[in-house]
């Protein structure tokens, strides 16, 4: 792990998001947004569609013999199963310790910009709608959690 220990002369800092907000404090990282709704939909929804798929699979292998039947379970089985899977990865936590922080970073990708925080299980905790205040958060994340050498 990285020692990421932000200069206290900045500390607390908060920056507006979407629908809420992101506070950098002496020891830990709070996030107040509305991704355990965003999360447990995603699974639902991936859940229904694997399963919808599944059918539809199960539908050929016991004797219809109808390869539409095959592609449309395949074609939406398949890509739920791996949605599911990478919504697993990732964490809803709103409150995160500094010691469990790997590192962060802002990123961006077909014009939507986001807040990566890496934690030590593998997992991601990943903070949308960052535009309000880019610059700034840009700024303070450059800063005070320089990438790892």
């Amino acid at each position: 792990m990285m020692n990421l220990n932000p200069t206290t002369d900045q500390l607390p800092a908060t920056f507006p998001i979407g629908s809420g907000k992101i506070s950098f404090e002496e020891d830990r990282i709070v996030v107040d947004d509305n991704v355990k709704t965003w999360y447990w939909l995603q699974l639902v929804s991936s859940s229904c569609w694997i399963a919808f798929g599944t059918i539809y699979v199960s539908n050929f292998i016991t004797g219809s013999g109808d390869y539409a039947s095959l592609g449309l379970g395949l074609l939406v089985g398949l890509p739920h199963a791996v949605l599911f899977i990478l919504t697993l990865k990732r964490s809803a936590k709103k409150e995160i310790a500094l010691s469990e922080v790997r590192s962060v970073r802002l990123r961006g990708r077909a014009g939507y910009r986001y807040l990566d925080i890496k934690l030590p299980d593998r997992r991601v905790r990943r903070v949308y709608q960052v535009d309000k205040d880019y610059d700034r958060l840009l700024e303070y994340v450059r800063v005070n959690f320089p990438p790892a050498s």
